[in-house]
């Protein structure tokens, strides 16, 4: 369903939508929602990197392949835990400071070889307009088209596709850990080296080769040259397929808003958003769920 500024008539003005919105807030801080559990996101991580040793030991010993693709696959889902403290940090819910939170979004996207910065801009943006034609970053995919505009505008590759895109849909998200890995993380190095060297771009590089360095180079020094490749494909795969599991379903098939709509922060996300049920895909994606 597409949303234009010409046929949509707003449910509140956009002072009644703030007024509201403040309203919630209070009602939300009211009930202690956004109290932080220390002991809860300690425990998840112990949890979590115990895991990942032990499936690293697995990887190293074991000698048959559909073993060693079972542990890979295994650590790819221990992996997209580190995208989930990521993106509470960067809504401030792991620790009690902006600084604090940062070290550990830094941290854990390093450790996933992705650039915290690069993604929390993004991340941002789609916040600040969720499905929203020409804002949210989020929905703007060259093979896909969530609009009647976006379908018949295709050329090339993505109009002989365009008709079968719900059916490639879970094949493609394959593909998304190596574009959050590359692409995304490439495009702000590029931008911010174009206004110069300084020494926090410098840091940050350096940390993204270190990830590159743990996922795409040591599997080849630790493993034979069979297995890292079946390591470097299997595990981005895996995380991708997941996480777009957990995350798309919370704006896709809800309405996308035309550029130029003009609505209220609350109701901009209420419309745009999906209520997800309380489970344990849907925790173990997103520790704060």
């Amino acid at each position: 369903m597409n949303v234009a500024e010409s046929t949509y008539r707003p449910i509140c003005t956009l002072l009644e939508g703030a007024r509201l919105y403040r309203e919630l807030q209070m009602r939300v801080r009211a009930a202690r929602l956004f109290e932080r559990s220390y002991t809860f996101y300690a425990l998840h991580a112990l949890c979590v990197f115990a895991a990942m040793a032990i499936i690293g030991y697995f990887l190293l010993v074991t000698k048959t392949t559909i073993l060693f693709s079972v542990f890979a696959m295994a650590l790819a889902l221990c992996l997209s835990q580190l995208g989930g403290y990521m993106h509470d940090a960067a809504h401030m819910m792991v620790l009690k400071t902006k600084v604090m939170n940062d070290v550990v979004g830094m941290t854990c996207a390093s450790l996933a070889f992705m650039n915290y910065n690069a993604w929390k801009i993004k991340h941002s943006a789609h916040h600040a307009h969720p499905n929203q034609e020409g804002e949210d970053p989020d929905i703007e995919i060259p093979l896909f088209s969530f609009t009647r505009t976006r379908y018949l505008s295709k050329i090339g590759l993505a109009r002989l596709l365009r008709r079968y895109q719900a059916y490639i849909y879970f094949p493609l998200t394959f593909l998304l850990a190596y574009s959050f890995q590359f692409k995304n993380n490439i495009e702000y190095f590029v931008r911010q080296l174009r206004r110069g060297l300084c020494p926090s771009i410098s840091g940050e590089m350096l940390l993204y080769g270190g990830g590159f360095f743990l996922w795409y180079v040591l599997p080849f020094l630790v493993f034979d040259l069979s297995k890292a490749l079946l390591f470097i494909t299997i595990v981005p795969m895996t995380l991708g397929l997941y996480i777009a599991s957990v995350f798309a379903p919370n704006h896709k098939g809800m309405p996308v808003l035309d550029r130029n709509t003009r609505l209220s922060f609350l109701e901009h996300q209420i419309i745009t958003s999906r209520n997800i049920a309380h489970n344990w895909s849907s925790v173990f994606g997103n520790p704060s769920a």
